[in-house]
């Protein structure tokens, strides 16, 4: 999936609250925020769960059992020389 945001593109979705953004959105308000120091692409890796309906205070065991092969491929991402920049690198926590 690709989406593409347009430097002063109007946005009207906005639903008012915080917990209605979408990712997009998301991404949009930071790149309207941090102008250049947003990166330029932006990769999303995740895991595809079974339920989207249930919502528990825990991550089912399918979700566990994915996530140190989740991390690998990230570490394998970040070191292969793909990731141009630490995006978090110019953002201090």
């Amino acid at each position: 999936m690709k989406f593409t945001i347009n430097p002063g593109e109007k946005r009207s979705y906005f639903g008012g609250s915080t917990h209605s953004l979408s990712l997009i959105e998301v991404i949009a308000t930071g790149y309207e925020t941090f102008g250049n120091d947003m990166p330029r692409h932006i990769r999303f890796m995740g895991i595809e769960v079974e339920d989207i309906r249930t919502f528990k205070n825990s991550l089912t065991e399918p979700v566990k059992k994915a996530f140190p092969d989740l991390i690998e491929k990230i570490r394998e991402h970040i070191h292969s020389g793909q990731e141009k920049q630490n995006p978090f690198k110019k953002f201090p926590r």
